[in-house]
């Protein structure tokens, strides 16, 4: 017996036999998907493996199948008002599980929990516990799965520095094909992270199209904790069937191993999947408005500000009041709203958090922090909440994570946010900050854990997951005692950038990249995983390198700097990579001569007319994804719910071609209106909209520039 559950515009499959023991979800698809093929081969889905046990499966590294699946009889289902609730028994082990998922309204998204309850009176170890599984994927049109041309598979890769980096590939190239007619041998590909930066190498989300049908599958993960998402084939007669799995809980990808006393209970992080009519951009407009809907936080009056930061390109932790005195004064002609103080305010090392009033002048860092104020702005402030020196008193007191009975990070240490004590010292620091007037706090995490942590005798992957969830709770409460007060998430850039972790912060750094021309690439792969509002893009105008700071105030006053600026067109360009997402301001604005000073004030004006348009649109990509290092023209665009407005980004990269044709007939009709929306003044820029073919073609000056289009259907 079979039943079809629908949500929004999709539909889920279940199989049901043996007066409904046995409840298999076989398939997701796009509502009114024609599928024929027959050997479905459904699972519940969630995979759990115990100690003793056989994984089900004689493939090393093949988490998706366990034999405690077919032990799991449905003892219920419920549909609920907003989702579905299925609970299963497995009488060997004498395990309740608890799967529920939740509709998310008006998307085509599933967010999945799974809780195991031990029933029985013995202990039973936990090795494998998924978030979700989902399979019979792209059975619609007449190609089969395995067919090279037909899946496209999307995942993203990262390293520091150069975020956000997605690929495609096929099935066949990662190894996923059909290879024996024995339904208990898989082929299969994991994507997975370890430690703490668990979007430092992939972004934990992966994507299956179909090219033959003109549908697409994903499935995310949430949280900062060791993950794995798992695509593979469960081999059959015809060819077998796709499966996607997601979990953070798995002895081979990460060490997980637990213990469930009787009574005792484990839920799973959270999932999210989905499927809809499209390709990858309608999947990430489905996945955008969830991490909407899921956000805890939102931006005072529901604003999203202009934000300066004195870090990168510019002073880079070398503060004083000598030297952000004009800064302040800068950024508040050029129209921001808040200024943010990053490392270097404080003394005695990181978890310390005391002062270095000395730097600050006569009236110390309160006295900055008034100066901020006094130009309209409110101030911020750098913390790196969850790391402590040796000197700093969370270290002494013991409040670090440990492993194998050592601290982990040695001198520099990672604090234990499952300690009240740690908690209570930390919320101190934000009260005291808070009450001298800051309204920003940009928290940054520069290490990993690697495996994670012991606490309390859990094995190294649970303690992270302690940890964390521990940390998420101090942050919630923060949120909810101070309304007010804004707060970034910065993992070194975005090596930890997860919607999980995001949906309790307002704002995402996302990347510490140091060179203008390679950031097109970051944000137009960063505006797939992360809403734009919370996308924290660098503008820096008048840079100043990393390795140019012994000699900074000569650089910035010598001719050859002066000379290389004079035509605006590297502000421009710093200006627009903000204008995908948020403005995120740096550089030394204090030295820009009177043109680069009006692009600057102009480029923060152009922000503010468009940022309500970028916090409710979609990002689009009509040249395709750029790779970091790729020498070409580029573009990037945010289109409205209603498809009447888009805004467009054109970037000209180290190449000879002056010209670009860029094909908007997906997004525009013959009475479409195309104008220049920044720079006002665009020297030597040209630029002509084909009503016929709607295509717009560019000429833009010279390598390393950029415009910004108000295009209205």
């Amino acid at each position: 017996m079979g039943t079809t559950i629908t949500q929004n515009q999709m539909s889920l499959k279940f199989e049901m036999a043996g007066d409904n023991h046995t409840v298999k979800m076989c398939r997701i698809e796009p509502t009114g998907t024609q599928s024929e093929h027959k050997d479905m081969q459904g699972t519940p889905n969630f995979h759990l493996s115990v100690v003793g046990d056989s994984y089900g499966s004689p493939m090393e590294g093949c988490s998706s199948i366990s034999s405690q699946t077919g032990n799991a009889h449905c003892t219920g289902i419920e549909e609920t008002e907003n989702g579905l609730t299925i609970k299963y028994f497995i009488e060997k082990h004498s395990l309740e599980v608890v799967v529920t998922m939740e509709f998310i309204k008006d998307t085509n998204v599933i967010r999945q929990k799974n809780i195991v309850l031990n029933k029985g009176e013995k202990d039973v170890t936990l090795t494998h516990f998924s978030s979700a599984n989902i399979t019979g994927l792209c059975m619609g049109g007449l190609k089969k799965w395995y067919d090279n041309d037909k899946i496209k598979v999307h995942y993203c890769m990262s390293h520091w520095q150069g975020e956000a980096q997605w690929r495609e590939d096929t099935l066949e190239h990662l190894g996923v094909y059909p290879q024996t007619a024995h339904s208990w041998d898989i082929s299969s590909r994991r994507f997975s992270s370890v430690g703490s930066w668990n979007t430092g190498r992939f972004y934990p989300l992966v994507l299956l199209e179909d090219t033959e049908t003109g549908q697409i599958w994903y499935m995310e993960i949430e949280g900062a904790y060791n993950w794995t998402i798992e695509i593979g084939n469960k081999n059959g007669k015809d060819g077998g069937t796709l499966f996607m799995e997601a979990n953070c809980a798995d002895e081979t990808a990460g060490g997980f191993l637990h213990t469930l006393k009787p009574k005792e209970q484990y839920e799973t992080a959270s999932a999210v999947f989905g499927c809809v009519d499209g390709s990858f951009e309608e999947a990430v407009r489905e996945l955008t408005k969830y991490k909407r809907s899921s956000s805890h936080v939102s931006y005072p009056n529901k604003v999203t500000p202009a934000f300066f930061n004195d870090y990168m390109n510019c002073l880079w932790g070398n503060q004083s009041a000598e030297a952000l005195i004009p800064l302040i004064d800068s950024a508040e002609k050029a129209g921001i709203e808040v200024f943010c103080l990053d490392a270097g305010w404080y003394k005695g090392g990181i978890g310390t958090w005391e002062i270095n009033n000395e730097i600050f002048g006569e009236k110390g860092l309160q006295g900055i922090f008034d100066r901020i104020q006094e130009k309209g702005m409110l101030p911020g402030i750098w913390l790196e909440i969850e790391s402590c020196v040796r000197e700093s008193k969370l270290y002494s007191d013991g409040f670090v994570l440990k492993r194998n009975g050592g601290v982990i990070g040695g001198d520099r240490a990672f604090v234990d946010f499952t300690n009240e004590a740690a908690r209570t010292y930390l919320r101190g620091v934000i009260d005291r900050l808070y009450s001298m007037g800051v309204r920003f706090i940009k928290n940054d995490y520069n290490l990993s854990t690697l495996i994670g942590a012991e606490i309390g005798g859990s094995c190294p992957a649970v303690g992270l997951r302690k940890t964390i969830d521990a940390f998420y709770d101090f942050i919630d409460e923060v949120q909810n005692d101070y309304p007010d007060l804004m707060m970034e998430n910065c993992g070194s850039g975005a090596m930890r950038c997860d919607n999980g972790t995001l949906s309790r912060f307002h704002l995402q750094s996302t990347s510490d990249q140091e060179f203008y021309y390679k950031n097109p690439s970051i944000a137009s792969g960063t505006l797939a995983y992360l809403a734009p509002e919370k996308a924290g893009i660098w503008s820096y105008p008048y840079p100043i390198s990393y390795y140019e700071r012994p000699k900074a105030e000569e650089f910035l006053r010598s001719k050859e700097y002066k000379a290389k600026m004079a035509d605006g067109e590297q502000t421009i360009f710093n200006m627009i990579n903000s204008l995908c997402g948020t403005l995120y301001l740096s550089g030394r604005i204090d030295t820009a001569d009177r043109e680069n000073a009006k692009l600057i004030r102009e480029g923060v004006s152009v922000f503010k007319k468009y940022r309500s348009h970028n916090a409710s649109a979609y990002p689009i990509w009509p040249c395709g994804r750029l790779k970091i290092n790729d020498d070409s023209f580029s573009a990037l665009g945010l289109i409205s719910e209603n498809n009447k407005k888009i805004t467009l980004a054109v970037f000209r990269i180290n190449t000879a071609t002056e010209t670009l044709t860029i094909d908007l007939s997906k997004w525009t009709n013959a009475k479409t209106k195309v104008k220049l929306a920044y720079p006002s003044n665009p020297k030597g820029t040209e630029y002509v909209f084909n009503n016929n073919t709607r295509s717009l073609t560019i000429k833009l000056p010279k390598n390393n520039s950029a415009r910004y289009f108000e295009i209205n259907n």
